[in-house]
């Protein structure tokens, strides 16, 4: 269908994400995009607004009707002008392509200047969980927010990363626009851009994926934002620890399978745990490991096969310490440093 863009009746549904319609309007997009109508009233149908932005429309009772309203940062999103008619249909990603998001990098600012604000990263990543839950972010796409009923933001989508096609999850599923399904007209997602991968969902040439309660959020302080500080920044993340696809049964350890499981357990489980989870927890990394064993045991092939485990890994051998500046340079970043008889370093 077709709908007028016209002005959102309040800072309630600006700061919403959603966009609103008439509910005749509502009720014709239920039924093309199969959805429950039940589920749909209090959710929203999942819909894509002039093929170039991916938002839930959801009914309003004083709404005119054949418009739809939407915000100002909805038509800076979707380059929409006022009082235009634009295409509305029921939106679901195509089959195969990447759309449940895994991680989202947002840069906060402040929509106006006031006192300093100082942001908790988890507890403002759990409002944003709690509010944006199933909406489709754009990269490049402005999203205001309320937060705590008092302080304006507004959040620039910087980055996406993607969950495996196969691991998209019954809560992706359930979310995708109320069980919204693709009508003669609608959109679906396509092949993806120049800076993501070709099986990348995308609108209008853009990447865009689903925000799930389980996708992890990285916040940045806008560049010029000095009243505004982001206590834990970045730490709703877990750290990079594996390459992407890593196969642990190729790594051939054979007969040190035990022994193996032991080390990573130990050394690496701890790492793929979001850095907050872990203080919360009271836990620390463990920063090293012995290996010993007479000749012909397995310490080497143990330490070489770890050096494929890690994404970056340095191997310092006899003599160790003509090559101790590129190890501290490593050390300020995650990585495996294994150092080969240990007795070396007294030669020093």
């Amino acid at each position: 269908m077709v709908l007028q863009t016209i002005g959102v009746a309040s800072n309630e549904q600006g700061f919403s994400n959603c966009v609103f319609v008439n509910p005749a309007n509502f009720e014709e997009l239920v039924k093309a995009a199969g959805a429950d109508p039940h589920t749909a009233a209090e959710r929203g149908v999942l819909c894509s607004i002039n093929n170039s932005c991916v938002y839930f429309v959801k009914p309003y009772a004083a709404q005119a009707a054949n418009t739809i309203a939407v915000a100002l940062f909805q038509r800076l999103a979707g380059s929409l002008a006022m009082n235009v008619g634009v295409p509305v249909a029921p939106f679901r990603p195509s089959p195969g392509y990447r759309f449940p998001l895994s991680n989202v990098t947002l840069e906060v600012n402040v929509l106006k200047d006031g006192p300093e604000e100082t942001l908790d990263a988890a507890e403002f990543t759990d409002f944003l969980h709690r509010r944006f839950h199933s909406h489709v972010f754009k990269v490049g796409q402005t999203i205001p927010a309320l937060y705590n009923d008092r302080l304006g933001l507004k959040l620039t989508v910087k980055a996406l990363e993607y969950l495996d096609v196969a691991a998209t999850s019954s809560d992706s599923a359930a979310a995708s626009g109320a069980g919204a399904a693709t009508a003669a007209g609608g959109a679906t997602g396509g092949a993806g851009t120049a800076g993501g991968a070709a099986n990348d969902s995308n609108i209008g040439g853009a990447r865009i994926g689903q925000f799930l309660r389980t996708t992890t959020v990285d916040l940045r302080r806008a560049d010029g934002a000095a009243n505004l500080k982001i206590k834990g920044s970045g730490s709703g993340k877990a750290p990079k620890l594996l390459d992407k696809g890593f196969n642990f049964q190729a790594l051939g350890i054979g007969g040190l399978n035990k022994e193996f499981a032991d080390i990573f357990r130990r050394a690496f489980a701890s790492r793929v745990v979001p850095p907050d989870v872990l203080k919360k927890m009271g836990q620390k990394h463990v920063r090293g490991m012995l290996l010993y064993g007479p000749p012909g045991c397995g310490k080497t092939l143990i330490a070489r096969q770890i050096g494929k485990v890690h994404v970056r890994c340095a191997a310092a051998g006899a003599p160790l310490w003509p090559r101790h500046q590129h190890i501290r340079r490593l050390s300020h970043s995650p990585a495996v440093i294994i150092v080969k008889c240990w007795s070396c370093s007294s030669t020093a």
